[in-house]
């Protein structure tokens, strides 16, 4: 099943509440339409930095609001907040991909989309099995979800992009 069928259908379980803060914290990319911004061409650095900072700090509101919806002290707790936190990633992923970088940054630039996007297959997995009440493989799951979580952190931490806030949301 493609990924984001899963995150469709896996999301239809979250909370109508969630959802809703996740639709209303995500609405687009720096306040505006996407699709414009990647049809105008390359962005600057600077420009780039600042539109990708902006979804990213919509991004944090989004995870903080399904931390405090979900919380995480039981294993359906965890599979409904790795839920809400996919479908902000994915989310958050597609409106960076639609921003257009300098031709001179784009491979860096979708090197990061991947590592941020790639996030995603981790909580599919932490939802799996904890629906399943596998507590071990929670465990060993959210272990390698820090790893891959560090790395995309640290890469867009030392991006030459200059990112202010994308490489501490994760």
């Amino acid at each position: 099943m493609p990924r984001k069928e899963v995150t469709r259908r896996v999301g239809r379980a979250a909370p109508l509440a969630a959802i809703a803060a996740l639709a209303v914290s995500l609405p687009g990319c720096g306040g505006g339409d996407t699709s414009a911004t990647a049809s105008q061409g390359p962005l600057s650095n600077a420009a780039l930095a600042t539109k990708a900072d902006a979804i990213c700090t919509r991004l944090r509101a989004a995870l903080n609001a399904a931390d405090r919806e979900a919380g995480f002290y039981t294993l359906r707790q965890r599979a409904k907040l790795s839920e809400l936190f996919a479908a902000g990633e994915e989310r958050a992923s597609d409106q960076l991909e639609a921003l257009k970088p300098q031709p001179s940054e784009e491979a860096e630039y979708m090197h990061l989309i991947a590592l941020r996007r790639g996030l995603v297959a981790y909580h599919h997995k932490l939802i799996k099995y904890a629906l399943q009440g596998n507590h071990d493989k929670v465990e060993t799951a959210y272990s390698e979800y820090k790893v891959a979580q560090r790395k995309m952190l640290d890469a867009f931490k030392h991006s030459p992009i200059g990112f202010k806030i994308c490489w501490d949301i994760g």
